[in-house]
């Protein structure tokens, strides 16, 4: 397959023209168009562009050379007007072949790079050079018997590369140009597969094509002042020529000429030989005007020719245009059916129905399901928490619910696989098949969701990707990458800034600020995935509203920027809204997993340090502050009063550290904790509580379902927690670590220490949350939850405090 193409064999020409002509159609013959207006260009400015390499083919019009483009650093075959010494008409046709060629944009056509004048005055033009051969020498060594083409050209890949053929020409004919010279001499296979259809010098140009309103582009133009087409004039290669063109019938030639002479190709693919053959030329055309093929099977019975392949062939050589192909797409349809076995798609077609109605049914049993397990997960999470002194009557129902959850869970995936099995064997079965993949796309869809609400990620992407695999284009919209966000902010007017979440050393950083103007925003695209909105405004404190968005989501949100003075006093605005609570399958003891709402609140970003409560004791009755004094395990105060009389740390160590007013406070209960709550409250202005479990959680963890603070991986440099620096662990000053800080700016979340929260454990102990410095690793997750008695003081539990806020 290195060779390359032949000289074309020489259409010829019989009979004299007449008088009569046509009103409606150009050819491109000689007589016919005539030379283009003004004299040719000269192929290249640079008189040695061009370096011959060696001749490629030579024909009656002209001769075909391989050439260096030296410009370009590429070769090109550049056809050159064989006689020098051409008429003005022979030159207009050669230029008008040229100019058709170039404007037929497609795969099966080689392009034409360039058109002007060789060095010698001559007409030419440059083309792709494509190496290989032509279909005619590839016919002739299958019939000598080459083995190694035998085995890799057989009648398949023949057919296939022939229906590409029939693209091509279906494309031409809606530009309005007609080939007339179809034949394997004329047709081009690559070394790479590719067919290509060569020589349109005697194409036909119709000035209106048949369907011309939906030609690309529209008809085909030509330069000059072409004469019209005489009757009786005969086109083409006897033995592949039409009936009309075979008798000269010009005003009857059309794209079903072309058709014809592909069913000509077609018959030689599968016999040998082509359709008509005679001892004179003469003899070959009128076979071809008067007689029917003979059909395939008859002309080459040593031949296994499909019985359909031999039909679509019949049906192309039909003596009367109207009993041909209406076109040469339809052609292709045709025997693209063939290949693809489409005389059995009916019974694959009916059993790939059978298969769409059994997963239907298994559909709507697993939407049944769901149902049935959305009732049961809510009376399960409605329920009260159970405890050792729960009755075991209680127990017994609750954990009857629970088995039957369970076992509802895995039918339902039971049922969502054998649904999608069903459906991808209908497909199987017929692969357009419009409703099964309706409902794969629906299918997944649906678990799509369900995967997004969870915060399963895997999960969601499989889906998804399945979803743009069998959509027909019902899902295009909710398939793009970014989603309408409409944003409404008190006041007006404040500046929106977008940020990327991208993973950077195993931590999520905001990154690539880009500027979104000012609010409102109404349907503004958003990227899909994690990003960070800051929204300022004059007067007031900024906020930062973390966002996951889903392909499919439609985001609103609606809320008040904070007081001015929340950011100057150490305070994190927490925009009010769901977040996704525990799912982290590695937290110890988290609460149950779901989306929860929680309303708007600003929490201090550290922990209460042991300078904030030296002076919340100082600030109390001598009474008052003995009764909050951190304590060590055998209640004896572990803080003194100095000799001014103001509480003074302790001279001892924890951990072989000495005590810092940095630290935070610790040795602290509950009580306590709600004591400083109070005071501050009094002493500011505004009320101060502890976080319920709930705030704490959206604090640390943002609404993008993120592990920790800083994102999905741990390390122990991130965080204050064992191992995290050389030597004993022991308390270190709050802020220390820059990793442990979470979307809203809020700090050491997942070490430092654990602290208490305003909820219940249990109906004996409080909520306390967090990692702390004397923890390890899989103690330190958000997600986790302890229970403590409020009265309880230790070396790794302190707190910090939520301002309450009234904005929505």
């Amino acid at each position: 397959m290195s060779a390359d193409p032949p000289p074309p064999t020489t259409p010829t020409r019989l009979g004299a023209p007449s008088p009569q002509r046509d009103a409606l159609d150009h050819t491109l013959d000689p007589d016919e168009v005539g030379p283009p207006p003004g004299p040719a260009p000269a192929l290249s400015p640079e008189a040695d562009r061009y370096r011959v390499v060696g001749e490629l083919g030579r024909g009656g019009a002209g001769v075909v050379i391989a050439a260096e483009d030296e410009r370009m650093g590429r070769q090109v075959a550049v056809k050159i007007l064989a006689d020098v010494e051409a008429t003005e008409r022979q030159r207009g046709r050669f230029y008008a072949e040229a100019r058709t060629t170039a404007q037929l944009d497609h795969p099966s056509v080689i392009p034409v790079h360039e058109i002007g004048r060789w060095v010698d005055g001559r007409p030419c033009f440059t083309m792709k050079r494509v190496r290989g051969r032509s279909l005619k020498d590839l016919l002739d060594a299958l019939t000598a018997g080459d083995e190694a083409l035998v085995a890799e050209f057989t009648q398949i890949r023949l057919v296939q590369m022939l229906a590409q053929i029939c693209l091509g020409l279906d494309y031409a004919h809606t530009k309005g140009v007609i080939h007339r010279d179809i034949k394997p001499d004329n047709i081009m296979i690559g070394d790479f597969g590719e067919a290509l259809i060569m020589d349109w010098g005697i194409a036909k140009i119709r000035s209106q094509p048949d369907d011309a309103d939906h030609a690309a582009g529209g008809p085909i133009r030509l330069l000059g002042d072409g004469a019209l087409t005489q009757a009786g004039a005969i086109f083409g290669t006897p033995g592949y020529m039409a009936p009309e063109q075979a008798t000269g019938a010009v005003d009857q030639i059309d794209r079903r000429t072309d058709v014809w002479s592909l069913g000509a190709v077609l018959y030689e693919l599968l016999t040998g030989c082509p359709p008509h053959e005679g001892p004179t030329t003469l003899s070959v055309l009128l076979a071809t005007a008067q007689q029917p093929v003979i059909p395939p099977a008859e002309r080459a019975p040593d031949r296994e020719i499909p019985p359909d392949l031999a039909e679509i062939c019949l049906r192309a050589l039909q003596l009367d245009p109207e009993d041909r192909f209406p076109t040469a797409r339809a052609l292709h349809d045709e025997l693209d059916r063939h290949l693809t076995g489409a005389r059995d798609q009916a019974r694959r077609l009916a059993d790939a129905d059978r298969l769409v109605s059994e997963g239907q049914e298994t559909l709507w049993y697993a939407h049944m399901i769901a149902e049935e397990l959305a009732g049961l997960r809510a009376d399960l999470q409605a329920a009260p928490p159970v405890t050792p002194q729960t009755d075991l009557h209680e127990k017994r129902a609750l954990w009857e619910k629970e088995d039957r959850r369970d076992r509802l869970e895995g039918e339902m995936a039971e049922a969502y696989t054998w649904a999608e099995r069903k459906f991808t064997q209908a497909l199987e079965q017929s692969s357009s098949h419009a409703e099964a993949r309706r409902q794969l796309a629906q299918m997944h869809w649906g678990l799509y969701r369900r995967a997004r609400a969870a915060f399963d990620a895997q999960a969601a992407r499989r889906h998804i990707s399945a979803v743009a695999r069998y959509d027909d284009g019902a899902y295009q919209g909710r398939l793009a990458q970014h989603v309408p966000l409409n944003l409404q902010v008190d006041p007006p007017g404040a500046q929106i800034t977008l940020h990327r979440y991208i993973e950077r050393d195993r931590q999520l950083v905001a990154m690539q600020p880009k500027s979104l103007g000012e609010s409102p925003l109404a349907a503004h695209p958003l990227p899909v995935g994690r990003t960070l909105l800051e929204i300022t405004a004059p007067d007031r404190s900024a906020a930062r509203l973390p966002i996951t968005a889903w392909q499919g989501d439609e985001l609103s949100i609606a809320l008040a920027l904070p007081p001015a003075d929340l950011a100057e006093a150490g305070y994190a605005f927490v925009a009010g809204g769901g977040f996704l609570r525990g799912h982290d399958p590695q937290a110890v003891m988290p609460a149950p997993s779901g989306r929860v709402q929680v309303a708007p609140f600003a929490i201090k970003t550290l922990p209460v340090t042991c300078a904030e409560y030296q002076r919340f004791l100082d600030e109390l009755t001598p009474e008052e502050a003995a009764e909050h004094v951190p304590r060590g395990p055998d209640h004896a105060p572990l803080w003194h009063r100095d000799a001014s009389g103001r509480w003074a740390l302790p001279d001892g160590e924890v951990e072989g550290a000495r005590w810092r007013p940095t630290w935070p406070v610790i040795y602290v209960s509950a009580e306590d904790a709600e004591a400083y709550c109070r005071w501050l409250s009094a002493a500011t202005g505004h009320l101060h509580r502890l976080p319920t479990e709930d705030e704490w959680e959206k604090a640390a963890r943002g609404t993008d379902g993120r592990l920790f603070p800083w994102g999905d991986h741990f390390d122990p440099t991130f965080c204050c927690a064992r191992g995290a620096t050389a030597g004993p662990p022991s308390p270190q000053p709050v802020g220390r670590f820059a990793a442990d800080v979470s979307p809203y700016g809020v700090r050491d979340m997942a070490g430092g220490v654990r602290e208490w929260t305003a909820s219940w454990f249990d109906p004996q102990q409080r909520v306390v949350r967090g990692g702390a410095w004397s923890l390890y690793a899989f103690l330190c997750r958000p997600a986790g939850r302890f229970g403590h008695y409020p009265t309880a003081r230790q070396s790794h539990v302190g707190f910090r405090v939520v301002r309450h806020l009234d904005v929505s």
